[in-house]
């Protein structure tokens, strides 16, 4: 486990600095002299699991690089594991997005925490005088199951706003989960929105 930490961090370390020596802070469009940076997207698990709504911002553009901080909350087919039990997720990450064009490579990382009930079957019973059976059964609680994740994919912004769309590859490891068979976990989501084009008119020559 500390060793994905180590990594993690060297990333971001790594992702900060090129930022830093990326020149010019901010990346002007050619129709209202603003980059648009706020996007709202739907986002799937392609193997059913992860439904999410999220809100994306870039928080540092520059020419070959930005920066992009992205929340959300949706839906989990009880993290990760073979379940029926669906729990309300929450979704933090930060991404690099490297490219001048609208086609970027997307490197991010990202924690995922899912909260549901966990019940535990029957623990013991007994008889009463009167022949009565009394089952037993321990109450449920509420449990988080938090996941480390990754991603490295494909994403198509313009910077003038617009269609949004991304793809990737996002593995995870369940930093906590009572659920035994889900360290790691190799999975792929799809993401499609829109980015809000900035409301400043391009000034007259």
């Amino acid at each position: 486990m500390k060793k994905s930490f180590l990594f993690f961090a060297l990333l971001l370390g790594a992702i900060s600095l090129y930022a830093q020596e990326g020149g010019e802070t901010d990346v002007v469009d050619e129709y209202t002299g603003k980059l648009a940076k706020n996007t709202l997207f739907v986002e799937g698990d392609v193997n059913g699991i992860v439904y999410s709504l999220n809100y994306d911002r870039i928080i540092i553009a520059k020419p070959k690089l930005k920066i992009a901080f992205t929340g959300g909350l949706g839906l989990s087919e009880s993290a990760f594991a073979d379940s029926s039990d669906i729990d309300p997720v929450v979704n933090i990450g930060v991404s690099a997005l490297l490219g001048k064009s609208n086609h970027k490579l997307e490197l991010g990382v990202g924690v995922l925490t899912a909260i549901g009930d966990h019940f535990t079957p029957e623990s013991h019973g007994y008889y009463t005088e009167d022949s009565t059976y009394i089952s037993k059964y321990t109450p449920a609680r509420e449990n988080t199951s938090l996941h480390l994740t990754a991603r490295i994919g494909y994403r198509y912004q313009r910077e003038t706003g617009g269609l949004f769309f991304r793809v990737g590859f996002m593995p995870s490891y369940a930093l906590y989960t009572l659920a035994e068979d889900v360290k790691p976990r190799w999975g792929a989501t799809i993401g499609v929105g829109y980015t809000f084009k900035n409301k400043t008119q391009k000034k007259d020559q």
